[in-house]
């Protein structure tokens, strides 16, 4: 591959771009159906927190033995056990 496209002859640019047609012709006749997104989990991973999804049914569930709603994360000294 040259060096700089900007220096490279016409009869060249064309060749190349023949190449990589063909090269991406050859990708797409393969009809891939890729899904390239990141982190996501698989089924048994997300079964993993089902326990976790059933046990706060209400709010009267997050208040801790201090009596401190939980779900205000924002609580300055965090989340303090009795």
């Amino acid at each position: 591959m040259p060096k700089s496209y900007k220096k490279t002859a016409l009869p060249e640019l064309k060749r190349l771009l023949r190449e990589i047609n063909k090269e991406y012709n050859d990708v797409r006749a393969k009809g891939l159906s890729l899904d390239m997104s990141r982190g996501k989990p698989s089924k048994e991973q997300l079964d993993l927190s089902d326990g976790l999804l059933s046990v706060i049914n209400s709010g009267e569930n997050c208040i801790s033995e201090n009596g401190a709603d939980v779900r205000n994360y924002g609580i300055a000294d965090g989340i303090i056990e009795a």
